[in-house]
């Protein structure tokens, strides 16, 4: 069992004293309530820590030992505490925001290199990985926020909308077989973990859109580069598309599934006065985003 710290504090209040009557009284406490403090630590020690005689106390070896240790480990508490105090009233500190690659492509310049420029003292470190991770490590207090698509609810996050997205069919101006959706030689460009393109996906075999080939790639960056160069009809969000290649037209009658992008913390995140800037910040500068 760890010894706390104001068990700590007592014992070397006592040294100070050697005498527990005087050692409770500097400390406003009583002499039972010290005698206890000095049994807990002794049982985590394992050892004797005071003599006791008729004219006060005397530390053992052990209690000079814990005494010099105690006074080294207060100091480093006390430090703690105070920058830990610091960095909540002052917009400074490390903090882990989590984002999917293309949406940070999209995203971050609009916010994060003015961020960093007004506030010296802040770091930021990036994540990626699939909006649902993102979220889930939110929640699993790995990433401290994060903005993502279309989280799903949870009690212990707060969920702010910053604005929408489309995921769609795009195709190229650049016209070959492999994107005309009357051949019968079209290839289907997608990223196969996306819910969101699955589901267009599947809406359009209902249409009767059928391919003969399928081309799966982990970046969306390269379907819409594959799209634009004519390789195929390929899924993606809008503002993914425009961003890669502005000419990328949406395939007409495609299927639709509309995203919300969405900055994501935990209800206890707010409590730092940089947490709460950086929020309102990204909010302010991305809420409604064209």
């Amino acid at each position: 069992m760890l010894p706390n710290a104001h068990d700590l504090r007592s014992f070397v209040e006592i040294s100070k004293a050697e005498n527990l009557s005087r050692a409770a009284e500097r400390l406003g406490t009583s002499q039972p309530a010290l005698t206890q403090a000095v049994k807990r630590l002794e049982t985590s020690m394992g050892q004797s820590l005071l003599v006791r005689s008729k004219s006060g106390v005397k530390l053992t070896r052990a209690g000079q030992r814990l005494v010099r240790e105690s006074r080294e480990l207060l100091a480093k508490w006390e430090q703690l505490v105070s920058e830990t105090a610091r960095d909540e009233n002052e917009i400074r500190g490390r903090y882990t925001l989590g984002i999917h690659p293309s949406v940070a492509l999209y995203t971050l310049d609009h916010f994060l290199p003015e961020l960093l420029q007004a506030y010296s003292e802040l770091q930021i470190d990036l994540v990626h990985d699939l909006s649902r991770k993102i979220t889930e490590s939110v929640i699993s207090f790995q990433v401290d926020f994060g903005i993502v698509v279309n989280p799903a609810q949870h009690p212990d996050l707060v969920i702010l909308e910053l604005f929408k997205d489309e995921v769609r069919f795009f195709t190229s101006k650049k016209k070959t077989p492999m994107n005309d959706p009357q051949s019968n030689e079209k290839v289907l460009i997608l990223e196969p973990s996306l819910n969101q393109a699955q589901d267009v996906y599947n809406k359009s075999q209902k249409k009767g859109l059928n391919f003969k080939r399928s081309l799966s790639s982990s970046n969306l960056e390269v379907i819409a580069r594959l799209t634009s160069n004519g390789a195929g009809l390929g899924i993606l969000p809008s503002r993914v598309a425009k961003k890669e290649d502005p000419t990328l037209m949406p395939l007409e009658n495609s299927p639709v599934f509309k995203d919300s992008i969405c900055l994501v913390y935990r209800h206890d995140f707010l409590k730092s006065e940089a947490a709460r800037t950086m929020t309102k910040w990204i909010a302010e500068r991305l809420k409604g985003m064209k």
